[in-house]
């Protein structure tokens, strides 16, 4: 999954499954559901498309991977994110205002690659317009 430019990469998809079941039976449906967050935050937007199509479409259902438990899933995973954005640019000392705050928190699901972008330049940012730039 890390190499996601790679254009046969859903040829990984079953053992991902195989891993993720094996997980889920050892260690629980929480560690699984975490293990499947941090894989699909590596994927590119695409890649993510693909992986959904796959699971939405194998005959076997997957507890760590339900339409309602991965949606609430990836908006959990988008407020963490928001939230971190927010801690890194208090951290930097970078103003925010609430429309910003507002922006920031207001970011939905599907722009995660957005918000991770955003937090990647407020590392090294000195003000807002240094993040959203």
């Amino acid at each position: 999954m890390a190499h996601r430019r790679d254009s046969d990469v859903a040829a990984a998809f079953p053992a991902l499954v195989m891993a993720l079941e094996s997980v889920s039976a050892r260690l629980g449906i929480d560690q699984a559901t975490t293990y499947h967050d941090l894989v699909k935050a590596v994927m590119s937007e695409a890649v993510r498309d693909e992986w959904r199509k796959f699971m939405t479409t194998t005959a076997i259902p997957r507890a760590w991977f339900s339409e309602d438990n991965q949606q609430a899933h990836e908006r959990g995973f988008t407020r963490s994110k928001a939230e971190d954005l927010l801690m890194v640019l208090e951290v930097r000392g970078v103003a925010v205002d609430e429309e910003v705050r507002e922006r920031i928190l207001g970011t939905e699901a599907e722009d995660i690659d957005q918000l991770i972008e955003w937090l990647r330049r407020a590392v090294t940012a000195d003000s807002i317009a240094d993040v959203f730039g």
